[in-house]
């Protein structure tokens, strides 16, 4: 796809120097991408090229069964399939969410979790852009009594039930939320006092991978009750499903009426090749000069490599870890950071508005795509220990992560402070990803919806992540010798 990308764009992306052997690619993409990144990012073409990469994406997506091989786009523009039958259950609780976060044994409550955010601020953990969110949000639910209402509002989530989802704020607040997950909510979370709202599932669960028209006619049904917010947070590892569960999702958003999304929202890891923002720059080149002498033997050694690509006044990250593969990778950077931006400018459907403009970008047959804003959440999480990331060689380098001011979240802080950002960015007007911003340009606004960073202190390390990962590992395994044995035992997927 990127390829692809390449030759549609070679004023733009020449200079990063893409590969024609996809062998290359498979064993540099750690250093091609944020090449490449760097060059998209840096020229006036960055969304439209975002585009035609997720609409490459779309066109290459198949759905194999039983009855054959057939083009997911035109299985979901042609389904005449019949909803799943949903249950609902209408909560019983006072639907204001008090926010609650817990942080290294610490429980925020309320305006005191603004203290915790300006405390993650100050050690360069975000960005001023998410933090500036955080504030926003808490302004708000001061004006609100100190609890915030989602009475009214209505969400779609997929991946319902994952480590990171927000569905439980959401219905603390009182929102009606449809779950797709492949497992309908347990019992005690239906019995929890202090949820409100409408539930809806379906019962025994809905896979997104293994009936997605019969899902996406669930989604239109809902939706004939107005517009939803939908979430994408469906997450499994390993035979391509970060990829193929990222693209489904997406395909399905696309698939649906504009009339019928209010705004989309998904979670970008940190491990990407994203966009630094001014104040991690400045702090990651502070922490270069003052770095010790061990660090500095080791960048002279090779063994540490400098962490960012620079075009210009555009900065990437060099976050790319190789052991997560090349299917994570094109999840993140396809299915969530194009997408996010192309949909941000150009609308769920990817087609923009109806008529022409000079403003807007040529179809190739005398029509002009006219931009057609949708209000997108895609905001970096830290890098969280889930489930996900329990090999052994991940949990070393978790303990020796503070050797680079790098923190590992856990995931009830994490679902928590990324829940909240997400809410805020659906519902106020003045969040970056809104559709009501005002931005001077197309590129402007995917930079903006890119720029509330929860990122750990992985963007202001002064150091590429993967070679920061082998060295903090090493350091890891020495503090927990048992995981030198588990690994030596082959006690990991």
């Amino acid at each position: 796809m990127l390829q692809r990308a390449a030759q549609q764009f070679p004023e733009a992306l020449d200079r990063a120097r893409f590969p024609e052997s996809p062998q290359a690619f498979k064993h540099q993409y750690a250093t091609i991408l944020p090449a490449f990144e760097a060059a998209r990012i840096a020229h006036p073409a960055r969304v439209e090229i975002a585009r035609f990469v997720c609409l490459e994406a779309e066109r290459g997506l198949r759905f194999v069964s039983e009855q054959g091989d057939t083009d997911f786009a035109s299985l979901l523009a042609q389904s005449d399939a019949e909803p799943l039958p949903l249950s609902h259950v209408t909560l019983s609780g006072p639907g204001r969410l008090v926010p609650e976060v817990r942080y290294r044994g610490r429980r925020y409550v309320g305006a005191d979790v603004l203290s915790l955010v300006h405390t993650l601020r100050a050690k360069q953990l975000m960005t001023d852009a998410a933090a500036q969110g955080f504030a926003r949000l808490f302004a708000r639910i001061g004006t609100e009594g100190g609890a915030l209402s989602l009475r009214g509002q209505r969400f779609v989530i997929f991946g319902a039930g994952a480590e990171l989802s927000p569905v439980e704020l959401l219905l603390e607040a009182g929102a009606d939320v449809l779950w797709i997950d492949l497992r309908e909510p347990a019992t005690e979370r239906l019995l929890e006092r202090k949820l409100a709202g409408k539930l809806s599932f379906a019962r025994g669960g809905a896979n997104l991978l293994a009936e997605p028209a019969r899902i996406l006619s669930t989604l239109r049904a809902y939706a004939q009750d107005g517009a939803v917010h939908i979430g994408c947070y469906a997450y499994a590892g390993g035979a391509s499903q970060e990829w193929r569960l990222t693209t489904t999702m997406n395909a399905l958003v696309r698939a649906l009426p504009s009339s019928a999304v209010a705004s989309v929202t998904m979670l970008v890891s940190p491990t990407t090749p994203s966009q630094v923002s001014a104040e991690d720059v400045l702090t990651s080149r502070e922490r270069l000069q003052d770095a010790n002498r061990w660090k500095r033997a080791l960048q002279r050694a090779g063994q540490l490599t400098p962490s960012l690509e620079v075009s210009g006044n555009v900065l990437i990250a060099r976050a790319i870890v190789r052991a997560q593969g090349v299917s994570y990778q094109a999840a993140q950077l396809v299915g969530k950071i194009y997408a996010a931006e192309a949909s941000s400018v150009y609308g769920n459907t990817l087609s923009g508005g109806s008529d022409g403009g000079s403003d807007g970008i040529s179809e190739g047959n005398g029509h002009q795509l006219r931009p057609a804003p949708l209000t997108v959440s895609a905001n970096v999480a830290p890098i969280t220990a889930t489930r996900s990331l329990s090999h052994p060689v991940f949990q070393a380098a978790f303990l020796g992560a503070s050797l680079f001011d790098v923190e590992i979240s856990q995931p009830e802080t994490t679902r928590v402070l990324a829940g909240l950002l997400a809410i805020h960015d659906v519902i106020d007007p003045g969040a970056p990803g809104a559709a009501q911003h005002p931005y001077a340009s197309a590129n402007e606004r995917a930079r903006g919806v890119l720029s509330q960073q929860i990122h750990g202190g992985i963007y202001s390390n002064p150091f590429s992540l993967d070679a920061a990962i082998s060295v903090a590992a090493v350091r890891g395994l020495t503090m927990r010798p048992k995981l030198a044995v588990d690994l030596s035992l082959g006690l990991f997927r």
